[in-house]
């Protein structure tokens, strides 16, 4: 069985004819396309060789001739990155009509407050599982909420100065994976039944820039996370919420998740009743926990206790991961 190409390894910025003729001797077998080192004459040979194999495009695509060319030669497209503008808008939305094969999406953009339409065209792709959008904001990017079939979604840089977590998420039954990064969180009061009962990953994050965090108090934040405690695997908060409580709020949410593999949350101060305290529930458990506070310190306090007990065996302390 022939192996399928990759174009990562066509060098065309040594020799085209080169490139181009290995291009045209697996037109078939070639499915991965990096575009960095193609213009758009070189692209516009390689698609017609190659496009209907080609099912990830490796690369931001800008330019509106790239984006004619990927529609007119890419039938059968799962993966590709775009970025948006004003001057590719009517570009982008032609392609995401045509082309209905996408799995998985990135959409990049400056912050834009005025509705593009181009989330909600999103609905036109029956098979699309993961979609990254960065600096959407409002309207656009709450059409989010009608994807059903997504099960992994990533929000980068939204200032959306009130991002309701729950009115994004409460129709995403499928969704597996969330990540968050955008100016304050807010949440729904009364929110009901779990949002996302099928979420096993979380990731949240709002730097806390001004008064725009303050919009929802931790306990509120906290009930909407816990309400997915029985999925939850992996779970990274760096929030700058009021009434904040890192050491409480930290034991609380080890207790109730059941199934945490991996758990990260700066903690800026700690104190040996919290490190004895976390291990008696890690031990309680019995199940290996990789843990990150960001902070020596705390791990430090965490180490000496622990050496005396069951968790030195499932209690690993990480390197500080940033979002």
């Amino acid at each position: 069985m022939n192996p399928s190409r990759n174009l990562t390894d066509l060098p065309l910025e040594v020799h085209p004819h080169i490139g181009l003729a290995f291009a045209f001797h697996n037109s078939k077998r070639l499915q991965k396309l990096k575009i960095a080192y193609l213009n758009v004459k070189e692209l516009s040979v390689v698609l017609q060789l190659c496009g209907s194999s080609v099912n990830h495009i490796d690369g931001s695509i800008v330019l509106c001739d790239e984006l004619k060319l990927v529609e007119q030669h890419c039938p059968n497209l799962q993966f590709i990155e775009l970025v948006v503008s004003n001057e590719n808008l009517n570009g982008i939305k032609s392609l995401l009509t045509k082309v209905r094969s996408l799995i998985s999406m990135t959409l990049n953009t400056t912050p834009i407050w005025h509705r593009l339409g181009i989330v909600e065209l999103l609905k036109l792709q029956p098979s699309l599982r993961r979609l990254h959008l960065r600096r959407f904001c409002g309207e656009e990017l709450f059409e989010v909420r009608n994807l059903v079939n997504l099960e992994e979604l990533i929000i980068d840089y939204s200032l959306d100065e009130s991002f309701n977590i729950h009115v994004l998420c409460y129709r995403l039954k499928k969704l597996r994976t969330l990540h968050v990064q955008c100016l304050s969180f807010t949440v729904s009061k009364e929110f009901g039944k779990v949002a996302c009962p099928a979420l096993t990953e979380l990731k949240l994050c709002n730097p806390g820039f001004g008064w725009q965090a303050w919009r929802t108090s931790a306990r509120d934040m906290l009930r909407w996370i816990l309400s997915h405690a029985e999925t939850l695997e992996v779970l990274h908060l760096s929030l700058r919420i009021p009434y904040y409580e890192p050491d409480t709020d930290t034991c609380e949410i080890l207790s109730e998740c059941k199934r945490l593999r991996h758990f990260y949350m700066p903690i800026r101060t700690g104190n040996f009743d919290f490190a004895h305290r976390l291990i008696e529930i890690v031990s309680e458990k019995g199940k290996p926990l990789e843990l990150d506070f960001d902070n020596n310190m705390v791990h430090d306090q965490i180490r000496k206790l622990m050496d005396k007990t069951a968790a030195k065996h499932l209690i690993t302390l990480g390197d500080h991961y940033y979002f």
